[in-house]
């Protein structure tokens, strides 16, 4: 029998393996000319990027959103966004093809036409696609410029000229790579030259003999004449980090690199996160978004979720349930009898599930709230004291946040909890609520909607709606006719809905998701992911998140995790600052604009750049005038969430960069920062954006607040600029969460501490004559500088032993020292050391000769919510055992106790010890 079955399995012709020639990057998806001339695409599908059509091919081109081949008979065939026009090729015949670059702004297209000539179309910002006259060999096109090759071998770059990315140097090339905003060229005698913007080191290029080059967004990796491949640039996400081994062809996009190896398959290092999964196939009544994870429950009452499942989240179990609902890390439903199911690990410690019975529920953060029977609400998990002593009468259906929540009442009014504003008054059928706004249906079918509106999610339009969804800065709607229309942020295409009719909807931070007719899910944003074909490889590159070494997964926004969230500029090499100066009518500025630059744009650059270590450097390029904008403040103030008044934030930045626009070129400015006079206007907020005509460019409004004054704005707006890198507030938004008890513990008194630059505060047991003295150290926390890419591997000590010593050097000049010893104690928390003495800016710290600090990171909560606290602090602003250390104190938390040892007057030494093991 066995010799029978050989003999058979010899029989079976097994397929041969699958090939590849190329491959090419595009923003959020990645596409490879197989070797039998077909392509294949995976990664993110919205606007059906990776749909390659049918036909045989001998070149591709990926652009940020959009693709190309060159057909067989050389004409050219584009799929994917074309918003510009990017995707519209012309007729004729082409020789080859480039494709925007897989950088944001990649939206224009160009062809090497059999006659030599070079022709671009899509988008002509900046004279992109204005290609010179002449013979050709070759073309490259960027982000927002594109280069050629001449038949003379000389190269010539036309479009954005900013960072010098167009200034080709003279000299003879055999191939030129255009990038996000530098550019490659490889010379005759195989060497390569770079040249533009050098933030990251990415126009450095090695010596070396080179057969290729491919510059990216921040790095460029070029390919040996022994067949290996070596990358230059920024390396945050592994992407300057290849395999060993050899390759035929490479590839550079953002936080990416593929090449063809020499056996014909595809490897690729860096971010590997290519978006959620594809919606499942199958009919739903119901489907719910979550940051990454997302559930539908489906007509036979079974749930299937899909996305992210690190902690389980998207295990559903078996059985039948009526309502489902997703929070950070968790999810839930009401089974058919009525009894709630959770799954996931989102509540930080073990919960007991409330008995039943119950009708619907809703999930935030940590938490999740369900309707009884009778209409009564109960959650469960770490919900906020609000939430406790508020919810009240009864309610027929509950939305919730991460961080807050609201309900609708029997009456059609609606009530909140935890909210950045007031909901409106009146009668809703409906509401949903987002990450800082919320929005409901009227009883009349119009849609209200209240809370922040930096990105115009709150400006619902008109007409008569059936259903509304709030995501975290979009929302959408569905009209009476099954029309879907979405507003606000649409950086990911999350508020580009397709042209289909649909009967439910739902919104997320990136992506939004709804029925259709057929009730089938639809999803569009950045959630539609097809997965890697066969013969493709991904590679973990060594700087990736990893929380096995001190790097866990954050939540894609401001949280303490990695990497860094999305919208963040460049933290290493030149940040580039347009400073744009703002009065009103009624509130008109009283000095020059240069004088007003003093109060703060000197501090900021000293201070980044201090805290760096070099690492960033502050170019600002102010305007010197005044802008007057069209109308009073007072029609440009919002609600603010963290302060409970209101700021300005409603389209200052729009007026701004309008005004300024005759006069200002934005191009290759990577935040813009709008001030406000001083002589009537205090405190700042962030994370706002604006459209330029060269690019969408993150924002921060310095003097926003009306009614005070300020003599010097520099710590607000560093402060400012942080949350625009990606650092989220340390303090609690939350009114009253930290309190300070009124007996301490026996022979002590409280004494009030402040660290860093974004808000880690609290209060700790002192000797008595200390308490009058706060401990305020302005250095920026060790981790803070750690997630931005300003400590290096070898100033980390993340220990995984049982026990260890470490020498903590100052954290404000650690020199080659380790200024970070960290301990992962789950997939998302860590325990931090760290140094601080009486120099650089805590030179006025009250830490004596100096002393160690000890918090607690907790990588899954975002901006406001504590994500980074004082080591035993439960939340509530204060600690029983101080962590802030002198020599022979020790503290403990989470099983860990860490103890100082020694001073020398230049390092602290510490014992870290694992409960047990000493």
């Amino acid at each position: 029998m066995a010799t029978f079955l050989a003999q058979a399995l010899a029989l079976v012709e097994t397929p041969p393996p699958v090939t590849y020639t190329s491959v090419d990057i595009g923003l959020h998806h990645t596409c490879a000319l197989r070797a039998d001339a077909t392509i294949v695409c995976w990664g993110d599908n919205s606007q059906g990027k990776t749909e390659v059509p049918d036909g045989g091919f001998r070149a591709i081109a990926v652009g940020e959103a959009h693709a190309c081949g060159l057909r067989q008979d050389g004409v050219v065939t584009c799929w994917g966004r074309n918003d510009h026009g990017q995707a519209v090729a012309p007729e004729g015949q082409f020789m080859a093809v480039s494709a925007g670059g897989s950088h944001t702004g990649g939206s224009h297209t160009c062809g090497l036409g059999t006659d030599g000539s070079i022709v671009c179309w899509g988008d002509d910002s900046s004279g992109r696609t204005a290609a010179p006259d002449g013979q050709f060999r070759a073309v490259s096109a960027g982000a927002a410029h594109t280069c050629g090759l001449r038949t003379d071998r000389s190269i010539v770059c036309w479009g954005d000229d900013s960072s010098g990315r167009t200034a080709a140097p003279d000299g003879q090339f055999r191939a030129v790579s255009a990038g996000a905003a530098h550019t490659c060229g490889l010379r005759t005698n195989r060497s390569v030259t770079c040249w533009g913007r050098n933030g990251w080191g990415q126009a450095n290029s090695p010596v070396g003999v080179f057969e290729a080059v491919a510059a990216g967004s921040t790095h460029s990796c070029g390919l040996l004449a022994d067949g290996t491949v070596t990358c230059w640039g920024e390396g945050f996400l592994g992407e300057a980090d290849p395999p060993p081994g050899q390759f035929q062809s490479i590839a550079a996009g953002s936080h990416r690199s593929c090449g063809v190896t020499a056996d014909g398959t595809v490897e690729c290092w860096g971010n590997d996160y290519d978006g959620p999964a594809e919606a499942p196939a199958g009919q739903f009544s119901t489907v719910e978004a979550g940051l990454y994870h997302r559930c539908g429950l489906r007509l036979d009452g079974t749930v299937e979720c899909w996305g992210e499942d690190r902690q389980g989240e998207s295990s559903a179990p078996p059985g039948r349930f009526v309502a489902i609902s997703v929070g950070l890390s968790h999810s839930c439903g009401v089974r058919i009898d009525g009894t709630v199911d959770c799954w996931g690990d989102s509540f930080r410690r073990p919960v007991d599930l409330p008995e039943g019975p119950f009708v619907d529920i809703a999930s935030g953060r940590f938490y999740s709230c369900g309707i009884r029977v009778e209409g009564t609400v109960e959650c469960w998990g770490e919900v906020p004291d609000s939430f406790r002593r508020n919810i009240r009468g009864e309610f027929t259906s509950i939305e919730a946040d991460f961080t807050w929540m609201c309900g609708l009442r029997p009456d059609g009014s609606v009530s909140c909890q935890g909210a950045p504003a007031d909901p409106p008054g009146g009668k809703f059928n409906s509401i949903s609520v987002g990450a800082d706004h919320g929005c409901g249906v009227r009883a009349q079918g119009e849609v209200a909607c209240w809370g922040d509106n930096r990105f115009g999610q709150t400006d619902a339009p008109e007409g008569r709606f059936e259903a509304v969804a709030a995501g975290a800065q979009h929302s959408c709607g569905l009209r009476d006719d099954g029309i879907t229309v979405c507003w606000g942020d649409d950086s990911a295409g999350q508020a580009d809905p397709p042209d289909v009719r649909l009967k439910a909807v739902t919104a997320s931070r990136s992506y939004s998701c709804g029925l259709d007719t057929g009730n089938s899910i639809v999803c569009w944003g950045d959630a539609r992911t097809d997965p890697a074909p066969a013969g493709v490889t991904r590679v973990a590159g060594v700087n990736r998140p990893d929380p096995r070494k001190c790097r866990p997964w954050g939540t894609g926004y401001l949280s303490a995790g990695f990497p860094q969230a999305s919208f963040a500029p460049p933290t290493v090499g030149r940040l580039r600052i347009a400073v744009l100066f703002a009065d009103f009518r009624n509130a008109s500025a009283l000095n020059s604009a240069q004088q007003e630059s003093l109060k703060g744009l000197s501090y900021i650059k000293r201070y980044m750049e201090s805290a760096s270590y070099g690492r960033l450097r502050i170019e600002f390029q102010p305007l010197y005038e005044w802008l007057r904008a069209e109308r009073g403040y007072k029609d440009y103030e919002g609600p603010v969430a963290t302060a409970g008044t209101t700021h300005i934030t409603r389209g200052i930045d729009r007026e701004a960069v309008r005004l300024a626009d005759p006069d200002y070129d934005f191009g290759g400015v990577d935040v813009v920062m709008i001030v406000m006079p001083s002589a009537h206007f205090a405190a700042g907020n962030a994370l706002g954006t604006v459209q330029t005509e060269e690019a969408s460019v993150s924002t921060l409004r310095i003097n926003t607040f009306h009614g005070a004054s300020t003599s010097n704005w520099g710590p607000v707006a560093v402060h400012e600029l942080a949350h625009n890198l990606g650092l989220p507030d340390l303090y609690p938004y939350i009114a009253n969460q930290h309190f300070v008890p009124t007996i301490p513990p026996e022979g002590k008194s409280w004494r009030y501490v402040s660290l860093g630059l974004m808000g880690l505060t609290g209060v700790v047991p002192s000797d008595s004559r200390d308490s009058s003295r706060p401990i305020a150290a302005s250095e920026m926390l060790a981790w803070t500088r750690w997630q931005l890419g300003w400590l290096g591997g070898e100033q980390v000590r993340c220990i995984a032993e049982p026990s260890a010593t470490v020498a903590l050097s100052p954290i404000a000049e650690p020199g080659d020292g380790v200024a970070m010893a960290a301990v992962p104690v789950s997939s998302s928390e860590v325990i931090v050391v760290e140094s601080r003495r009486r120099i650089g800016y805590d030179k006025h710290a009250a830490v004596g000769e100096g002393r160690v600090v000890v918090y607690t990171v907790d990588a899954r909560i975002e901006n406001g919510d504590l994500p980074i606290k004082l080591a035993g602090d439960a939340g509530r602003g204060h600690t029983f055992v101080s962590p802030i250390l002198d020599v022979g104190e020790s503290v403990t938390v989470s099983g860990y106790t860490i103890t100082v040892t020694a001073d020398d007057g230049d390092t602290h030494t510490v014992t870290i010890t694992k409960d047990g093991e000493g």
